[in-house]
């Protein structure tokens, strides 16, 4: 009877913990629901009117009519088409110059942590200076990059100014800024695998490839698996580094989703169908992450 009663207390107290807790927390927890959804709801009721803020009269109510204009808008489609690039080749890139970071810095050797802190460097710098110093890196003219390569007996490329290639630069700069953020989580997890396990391949007679192969890279997958949903979902959203190296250009070469919405609501003050591309942009960006969740889980 005794040990019963104990637990129906102990059952109670937990609750009561339970109840008190919510109560300190919902005050908090409404301010920011209130931050959060206000936002989202007044978006769509704006996506739901035609709101040209060029216009005598710039509001009236048009219904689904901005987001059919969306899904017929061959331009959105072509900045949909970049960002899944951008995402794609910005994953590949930042995940194979970050796990060959993180399995280098794992090795003990003499300088390690000065190396660790080097490597860190981009990750500390806004994304506003990352584009402008490589808008100066890519310069077709004047920048060191193509001059290195006419050094080494290449033909210099145009980087701003070939939609291909300007591209590819957006992806490097975006690269260049993130590499060490997937390093740095990489890392945490080749320290966090059993030495036992290592030490069992080894004796087994397993190469140095085998053990990342068979041992390394199956233990690191999950990490792998959250590291690259992170970036892909931040690398979508990419603009400041857009903005600022190619504002979009050369053309429409290197506009995302992020800088069409931007430049219709801000270059043409048609508020009504920027807002309508972004709660767009907001559903494919879900199903681009269920797809790769779904194609990483595999």
């Amino acid at each position: 009877m005794i040990p019963f009663t104990s637990r129906k207390r102990s059952r109670s107290k937990r609750q009561a913990d339970l109840i008190f807790a919510t109560k300190l927390i919902s005050p908090s927890l409404l301010v920011i629901l209130a931050v959060c959804l206000f936002p989202l709801a007044y978006g769509i009721v704006i996506s739901l009117h035609k709101y040209e803020l060029a216009l005598p009269v710039p509001l009236s109510f048009v219904g689904l009519q901005n987001y059919w204009r969306v899904i017929n808008d061959p331009t959105f489609w072509h900045a949909v088409k970049i960002s899944a690039i951008t995402v794609v080749a910005g994953a590949v890139l930042q995940l194979a110059v970050g796990l060959g970071a993180a399995l280098l810095v794992n090795e003990e050797f003499r300088g390690r942590s000065a190396v660790v802190s080097l490597l860190l460097i981009p990750t500390t710098i806004a994304p506003v200076v990352v584009g402008f110093v490589f808008r100066m890196i890519l310069n077709d003219r004047f920048g060191p990059l193509n001059y290195f390569l006419k050094l080494v007996g290449l033909p210099a490329v145009p980087w701003l100014s070939n939609p291909t290639a300007a591209v590819a630069g957006i992806v490097l700069a975006n690269g260049w800024e993130w590499f060490p953020f997937v390093m740095l989580v990489v890392l945490a997890g080749l320290q966090s695998i059993p030495q036992e396990l290592t030490d069992a391949a080894m004796v087994d007679g397993a190469s140095s490839w085998q053990l990342f192969w068979r041992v390394t890279l199956p233990l690191l997958m999950p990490i792998v698996i959250v590291v690259v949903l992170i970036r892909a979902i931040e690398d979508l959203k990419l603009f400041d580094i857009i903005y600022v190296t190619t504002g979009g250009g050369p053309g429409i070469a290197t506009q995302t989703m992020n800088m069409y919405a931007y430049q219709r609501g801000f270059n043409f003050f048609s508020i009504g169908y920027a807002s309508a591309l972004s709660y767009v942009q907001l559903i494919i960006t879900l199903l681009m992450v269920r797809a790769l969740f779904g194609r990483l889980s595999r």
